[in-house]
């Protein structure tokens, strides 16, 4: 009798562990833009592949290892379902392609479903190199046809309803929950010297082409109506993840985001994966009356700091949405340090180049004032035609704190984060740094400038801040509202 209540006691113990781990078992795992560079790209190294890791943010190099990190991660987590939202690979590579598939087929040979979308590096790109000391040469990407071909175990294969014009498809991989992969990606417009094309280029802005959109609203609706839910994933945001994205950042958005998201909302997605920007950050817009809303759920880049993925629990139709961090891989104990340092040294070319567009407005616009100013008989000149003293003190106002800042972009949730208001003083302060070497000679009359800038254009530009940097979307509105970037629940 004894040994029986033994038995017993041990029984319901293992019972109750079971249940432990079904509660924490998560259903979904979420990654984007892993671009995976094959180690076969490189043949030899040197010069070449030295000058791709110097100049990228991206863990590029070390890509294939984080992946495979990834996965041990997955199979140890155990979810029903990975989504990967694009960028796949570095550049298209067809042998990056089989290598992440590779990757891929442990998760499956495990029995979780993986379902995946191509981003803009993916598909028909002129990019794709094999890296051989201090040279390169092409190496052979793939058409679309060939992208559904490859990964038909993921998404593309027999079970899932296809759109005629666009790589977007739906397919049910847990019952009761139809997800919907939207090809949002512009591959059609890439130009390849290797195809005849005089130059090579790839567009990174994203569109839903009219048709797909309605194909993407109607798979929705029948969704729905049959009493499922439904899951969005795509690559390129169709929320604004900060004040004004689709206008300083539009590479980073599809075409028409305003009207996109209002017709996907009314057909009844809520929620929506994507990735591109590489920050981890959710973002929500509401329909006219404030009555339903649609929110997306964008993660940073697999290979770029802080390395993150997402888990997703799935329960009484809503999600609720952790965040994990990839610390380290083998040989590699510092990998987070490491992720960090590239980013810091990749961030003052960012500044230059959004410096050297920003010149080319500022001499338009002053070039009509020292039109009105030669009227008046004043100068005739505000900005010099070299932007050399411009960019030096761009530089000096701006790499330091923008590298701070954007760190605190990608870690997310940026308004609780203690460095954030010092971060934020001190981007507002360079503005006069900067318009005091923007017009120079201009004596008295630039303070009068400065007051006219200050008053009418600076409160736009706190509000940017304000939305950047305390991760507010809609800063003013009555559809101001602040998600939590790492750890939400959301309806679907």
């Amino acid at each position: 009798m004894k040994q029986l209540i033994v038995i017993v006691l041990c029984l319901v113990e293992a019972l109750a562990s079971l249940q432990g781990m079904a509660a924490t078992r998560p259903d979904i795992l979420v990654f984007t833009d892993p671009h995976l560079m094959a180690p076969a790209l490189v043949r030899k190294q040197g010069q070449a592949v030295q000058a791709l890791a110097r100049s990228d943010m991206r863990m590029i190099v070390q890509s294939d290892t984080i992946v495979a990190e990834l996965v041990r991660q997955a199979l140890a987590a155990k979810p029903r379902l990975v989504l990967v939202t694009g960028d796949l690979t570095k550049d298209g590579e067809l042998v990056s392609h089989k290598r992440f598939i590779a990757h891929l087929d442990k998760l499956r040979k495990a029995g979780i479903k993986v379902l995946v979308i191509p981003g803009n590096h993916d598909i028909n790109s002129p990019y794709g190199r094999y890296y051989d000391g201090a040279s390169t040469s092409p190496a052979q990407g793939v058409s679309p046809d060939e992208f559904a071909r490859l990964y038909s175990n993921c998404g593309y294969g027999a079970g899932s309803r296809r759109d005629t014009a666009s790589l977007s498809y739906a397919c049910e991989p847990l019952p009761g929950y139809v997800v919907i992969g939207i090809d949002s990606n512009r591959y059609a417009d890439n130009r390849l010297k290797s195809r005849g094309d005089s130059v090579d280029s790839r567009p990174s802005a994203g569109r839903i082409k009219a048709s797909t959109l309605e194909w993407v609203c109607d798979q929705a609706r029948q969704a729905t109506a049959a009493g499922k839910h439904v899951i969005a994933m795509m690559h390129h945001h169709v929320v604004e993840h900060f004040d004004k994205e689709a206008n300083f950042l539009s590479p980073y958005m599809v075409a028409h985001p305003e009207s996109d998201r209002q017709q996907l909302l009314a057909a009844g997605i809520h929620t929506i994966f994507t990735g591109h920007l590489h920050v981890s950050d959710i973002a929500r817009d509401y329909n006219s009356d404030r009555t339903d809303s649609i929110t997306e759920v964008a993660t940073g880049s697999l290979c770029t700091y802080p390395l993150h993925y997402r888990l997703v629990r799935l329960h009484g139709g809503k999600a609720s949405i952790t965040t994990r961090t990839i610390k380290q891989v083998p040989g590699c104990p510092d990998l987070q340090a490491q992720a960090r340092a590239q980013v810091e040294q990749a961030v003052p070319s960012l500044v230059d180049g959004l410096a050297r567009k920003g010149y080319k407005k500022l001499q338009g616009a002053m070039g009509h004032l020292s039109g009105i100013m030669g009227l008046l008989g004043g100068g005739t000149q505000l900005a010099a035609s070299d932007p050399a003293p411009f960019l030096k003190i761009v530089h000096e106002q701006y790499d330091a704190v923008g590298k701070q800042a954007y760190l605190i972009f990608l870690e997310g949730n940026e308004g609780r984060n203690k460095q954030s208001k010092a971060v934020t003083s001190r981007l507002e302060s360079g503005i006069t740094g900067v318009l005091n070497a923007s017009m120079p000679g201009m004596g008295g009359l630039l303070e009068s400038i400065q007051g006219f800038i200050k008053e009418n254009a600076l409160p736009e530009f706190d509000n940017l801040l304000r939305s950047f940097m305390e991760d507010r979307n809609h800063c003013g509105t009555d559809r101001e509202v602040v998600v939590d970037d790492l750890a939400t629940t959301l309806p679907l």
